[in-house]
């Protein structure tokens, strides 16, 4: 199961997809699109008949329009003569940290004040420093030095 923004495609032995789902917002690859140029791709169909799991840090999905997704965490396996690749944007489950990668974040920067409002205040009655609350607004002395 994916718990971040991924896909999870079934690739032929020639490195084209024959079956992919997402999840998220990616896209999948479309189905026939040759992933060769995918790195774990390139990497599985190297290592073809060696069996094993090949984990890469800098994989990503090619489109048919010639683009690319944000490079993602991978992982694939041979399943007989088919490929099974998984694909995340952050959180891969089998590794122990993979966090979001610059520039993917959904919202920009926060908008922060040019001045803020003090925490505190001092009180030209008494001169303690008091939390804003104990003025009332625009007084100049807190509310018990008033009363």
């Amino acid at each position: 199961m994916l718990t971040s923004a991924g896909v999870v495609a079934v690739l032929d032995e020639t490195g084209s997809v024959t079956f992919a789902a997402s999840r998220g917002g990616l896209f999948p690859p479309r189905r026939t699109s040759d992933q060769t140029a995918n790195p774990l791709v390139r990497t599985m169909l190297e290592r073809r008949g060696e069996g094993g799991i090949v984990t890469r840090n800098d994989a990503h999905i090619r489109y048919s329009t010639g683009g690319t997704s944000n490079t993602l965490y991978g992982q694939a396996a041979w399943a007989g003569d088919r490929m099974i690749m998984m694909m995340v944007e952050e959180a891969a489950p089998w590794l122990s940290y993979s966090p979001p990668r610059d520039g993917t974040a959904m919202f920009g920067k926060m908008q922060v004040e040019e001045h803020p409002e003090p925490k505190t205040r001092t009180c030209e009655g008494c001169w303690l420093v008091k939390h804003p609350a104990q003025f009332d607004i625009g007084a100049d002395v807190c509310k018990e030095c008033a009363a």
